[in-house]
């Protein structure tokens, strides 16, 4: 088999998985939601499915941010009295691959347009710090 007749034959088959896969999103009603979120397309959507299973399991969105490694944890004793603990930051329990498809779905949902570039742009003063430095 020549290089052309492998690739041919790769494609077929990502082709084949890339159907599989939208077909099982659509049999899904958590599969439509996801693919229904800004930034999210099939392979995503597929990626958050296997890594979090039953979202019913979750009592919160709280609980499903800090299972994303989203959310930040106050590594403290608890003693101190100050208003903003010291050594809160995100954790590294949790499931890393979830936590890169949230922000590769942010990431598209910016790029898209809209209220979500609106959004980064308000926090990231748009870029404009960092043109103005060098």
């Amino acid at each position: 088999m020549g290089y052309l007749q492998l690739l041919d034959h790769l494609r077929r088959q990502i082709a084949a998985v890339t159907r599989t896969i939208k077909r099982q999103l659509r049999a899904t009603p958590e599969g439509k939601r996801l693919q229904g979120l800004p930034g999210v397309g099939h392979i995503l959507a597929h990626t958050i499915l296997a890594e979090v299973g039953d979202f019913g399991r979750f009592r919160s969105a709280k609980h499903l941010a800090s299972y994303s490694l989203l959310a930040p944890r106050a590594f403290d004793s608890g003693e101190e009295t100050d208003e903003a603990p010291k050594g809160r930051h995100v954790g590294h329990i949790g499931r890393r691959t979830l936590k890169w498809a949230w922000i590769e779905a942010a990431h598209g949902a910016v790029r898209r347009g809209g209220r979500f570039r609106e959004v980064f742009d308000r926090y990231t003063d748009g870029g404009k710090r960092n043109r103005n430095r060098g």
